[in-house]
């Protein structure tokens, strides 16, 4: 496996790990600021 497998499959994993994280989160939880940024904005700039 090389980089670039490595990379397609750890970024082919994001939204699914993502939607995990914050599932059953209120809109409040996600706005609400932990270590600079709000959960929502960790998860979609990660996406």
């Amino acid at each position: 496996m090389n980089v670039n497998d490595v990379l397609t499959e750890t970024y082919d994993r994001l939204p699914d790990l993502v939607r995990s994280a914050v599932e059953g989160l209120s809109p409040e939880q996600l706005r609400r600021r932990r270590r600079r940024a709000p959960t929502r904005w960790a998860g979609w700039s990660g996406t």
